[in-house]
C-alpha cells in the first residue's frame, strides 16, 4: 500500500525529450526499426532533475567562460556528507577517485587489480557491461548465476565458494567478482547476510570485490541498502565501490561517478593504472552538478521514491488482474522491471507461443509498441524476459501497459 503525500515536485508532467538529441528517445529508429515505440529502455529518467542542480549549472554556464577547473575538490566532501546522512558510511575524503562513468570505471578497476587471463566472476542475469568490460580487457568471465525464488532471486553462495575455489580451464585463477547492489536488472537490494556471505567468500580465496552501487539510492522501504565494504574492514581493504549521482538525480549526461577504495595499496593501484590514460576525472558541470545533487537534493529524492513506488504498485496490480500471463520479480530497488514473458514462450505449459526470444521481442516493438531492454542482453538466464524502465510519469506507464494488453490480447487468437 502507497501512503498519499503532498508532493512540492512534480512528477507527472514531463518534458518533451524527442528532439534534443537523446539517446533515449532519438535513436529509437537506430536501434527499435522506428521511432513511434514508447522509449522504455535506456536507464535514465524523464523527469526534470531537482532544481538546485539546475540552478548551480546556470550560475556557473553565465560566467562564459570554460578553462581548466578545480570544481572535483569539492565533490568528496559532498559525497561524504550524503553517505552519512543516507546509509551511515563514515568514509574520508582521500578514498574517492572520480571518474567518468561506472562503466569506464569498471575498466580501469579490472585493469588496475586484476592480470589478463585472470577469472571474473559476475552474477547473471545482470548488466551486460560486466561481461563485455572483462572480456575487452582479456579476462575470463566466470558465471555465478542468481537463483530464483518465487518472485525474486537470492544469490548462489554454494555456487560462488565452488567458482571462486576452482582452477580456470588451461590455468589461472578466479581474481575477482563484480556485484550488482541494488542489482540491474532484478531489482534486488541485498541483505546483510548475503553480503557477508560474499565478502567472506572473497577473503577466503583472496578475490578482489568491485561493487557496482549507482542505484544504491533508489531504494523502496522497508529495504535497505548497505555497502559491502561499510561491513567489515577485511571487506574494505578488497573492495572498490563505485556510485555516482547520475542514476539518483537524473545526470547521467554530466559523466560524473566517483569510486571509494579504502586500501592504500588498492588507491595506489588505481592511480597507477588511471595515470597511464591521462583521462579527466568528470567534467565541470558534472562536479557542479554532483555537489549540487547530494547537498541539496535529498527532499526531491524523498518525493521520487514515493512516486517511484507508486508505478511499481500501479503495475504489479495491473499485471495481477489484467495480464497474469506477463510476471514481475518483487521490486526492492532500482526503477527497473524485470518482466517475465516465459509463458508466451513456446516450451512452456501453454504449449504454444513465441519460438524464440527474438520473435518475443519484435513483438512487443512491432504489436505491442514497447521498447523495452531484450532480457538476453543481460545473459542466458534472460531469455523470456524484458528489462521495462518506469521511470516515467503514470500516464505513460497506463498506456505502455494499455497496448501490451492489447497486444497480448490478438495473439490469444494465434496460440
Amino acid at each position: 500500500m502507497v501512503i498519499m503525500i503532498n508532493f512540492t515536485y512534480n512528477f507527472d508532467t514531463i518534458p518533451k525529450r524527442a528532439g534534443t538529441e537523446t539517446l533515449k528517445f532519438d535513436a529509437r529508429d537506430r536501434f527499435f526499426g522506428h521511432s513511434e515505440v514508447i522509449p522504455m529502455w535506456v536507464a535514465d529518467m524523464d523527469f526534470e532533475s531537482p532544481p538546485a542542480v539546475g540552478e548551480a549549472i546556470l550560475r556557473r554556464a553565465a560566467h562564459n567562460l570554460y578553462g581548466y577547473d578545480i570544481t572535483g575538490e569539492g565533490c568528496a566532501p559532498a559525497l561524504g556528507r550524503w553517505l552519512a546522512r543516507r546509509s551511515g558510511w563514515t568514509i574520508e575524503n582521500d578514498w574517492v577517485r572520480l571518474t567518468t562513468g561506472v562503466v569506464s570505471g569498471l575498466g580501469f578497476a579490472i585493469r588496475a587489480f586484476t592480470s589478463p587471463g585472470d577469472g571474473i566472476v559476475i552474477q547473471t542475469p545482470v548488466y551486460a557491461p560486466f561481461r563485455s568490460m572483462t572480456e575487452a580487457n582479456d579476462r575470463r568471465v566466470v558465471t555465478n548465476p542468481l537463483r530464483v525464488t518465487g518472485d525474486s532471486y537470492e544469490m548462489n553462495l554454494e555456487d560462488l565458494d565452488r567458482k571462486l575455489s576452482t582452477p580456470l580451464e588451461g590455468g589461472g585463477r578466479v581474481s575477482a567478482i563484480i556485484l550488482c547492489n541494488p542489482h540491474n536488472p532484478v531489482g534486488r537490494v541485498y541483505s546483510e547476510s548475503e553480503l557477508r556471505g560474499v565478502g567472506e567468500l572473497c577473503v577466503r580465496h583472496d578475490v578482489t570485490i568491485i561493487s557496482d552501487e549507482i542505484h544504491s539510492d533508489l531504494v523502496f522501504t522497508p529495504h535497505r541498502h548497505l555497502h559491502i565494504a561499510a561491513l567489515d574492514p577485511r571487506f574494505a581493504e578488497r573492495c572498490v565501490t563505485f556510485v555516482a549521482p547520475s542514476k539518483t538525480f537524473n545526470i547521467a549526461g554530466l559523466a560524473t561517478s566517483a569510486a571509494i577504495i579504502s586500501s592504500t595499496a588498492m588507491r595506489d593501484a588505481w592511480d597507477t593504472e588511471y595515470g597511464r590514460s591521462h583521462i579527466p576525472e568528470g567534467t565541470m558541470f558534472g562536479h557542479i552538478a554532483l555537489r549540487a545533487a547530494y547537498d541539496h537534493g535529498e527532499a526531491w529524492l524523498e518525493e521520487l521514491l514515493h512516486y517511484l513506488r507508486g508505478n511499481v504498485e500501479y503495475i504489479r496490480t495491473f499485471l495481477a488482474e489484467q495480464l497474469p500471463s506477463v510476471r514481475c520479480v518483487q521490486q526492492e530497488g532500482t526503477y527497473l522491471m524485470w518482466l517475465d514473458f516465459r509463458e508466451l514462450m513456446s516450451g512452456t505449459e501453454s504449449g504454444s507461443g513465441f519460438t524464440s526470444h527474438t520473435e518475443l521481442m519484435e513483438w512487443l516493438v512491432h504489436e505491442a509498441g514497447l521498447g523495452l531492454s531484450s532480457g538476453a542482453d543481460f545473459g542466458r538466464e534472460g531469455i523470456g524476459f524484458a528489462r521495462m524502465n518506469i521511470a516515467t510519469n503514470r500516464t505513460t506507464i497506463q498506456k505502455a501497459l494499455t497496448q501490451l494488453t492489447k497486444a497480448i490480447n490478438s495473439i490469444k487468437k494465434l496460440f
